[in-house]
């Protein structure tokens, strides 16, 4: 009940709300004492975490290279408490599903946002290619047709390991 109201939460950006309703979904999965429901309510507040994260920074901070991946130095989030807090969650979730890719893939883009790089005893390694794609730009705002209260975007990489791009 708690996981529902909160993803219903983050579909409206009351993050607050969302936030605190994972909480009270991982304080009971703490109660069942087993693994699988810790790591899982560990992972959608971090979600959650980075939602807030987006919210207060690639909106009210945008500019064309704002919120795209890899970060460029400019565009790091100054606001960082979405990002560390999504990190701790995603650490602890990792000891109890170490092989979750979802997780590496979301706890590098919270290091990412800060300018750190993800632990390296964790195998993970964003944005390391053998081709050079070179970087999207935002070209919303140039074209007249950006609006600023709407979050969404693409992403490209070999999600699935077939050596094709994915694009998302």
């Amino acid at each position: 009940w708690f996981k529902e109201l909160g993803f219903d939460r983050l579909r409206t950006n009351d993050v607050d709300d969302a936030i605190l309703n994972f909480e009270l979904a991982l304080q009971l999965a703490r109660e069942s004492k087993r693994s699988e429901p810790v790591a899982q309510a560990l992972y959608d507040l971090a979600v959650a975490h980075i939602r807030r994260g987006m919210l207060e920074n690639c909106l009210p901070m945008h500019c064309a290279e704002g919120c795209v991946l890899p970060f460029a130095p400019h565009a790091l989030y100054k606001v960082d408490r979405g990002p560390r807090a999504a990190k701790a969650c995603l650490l602890e979730s990792l000891k109890e599903r170490p092989e979750d890719v979802r997780a590496k893939w979301l706890l590098a883009i919270a290091c990412l946002a800060v300018g750190e790089e993800p632990p390296s005893e964790l195998g993970v390694k964003p944005f390391v290619s053998a081709v050079d794609i070179g970087r999207f730009r935002n070209v919303a705002i140039a074209a007249g047709i950006s609006t600023t209260n709407l979050a969404g975007g693409s992403v490209m990489d070999d999600f699935d390991g077939d050596g094709q791009l994915d694009v998302v």
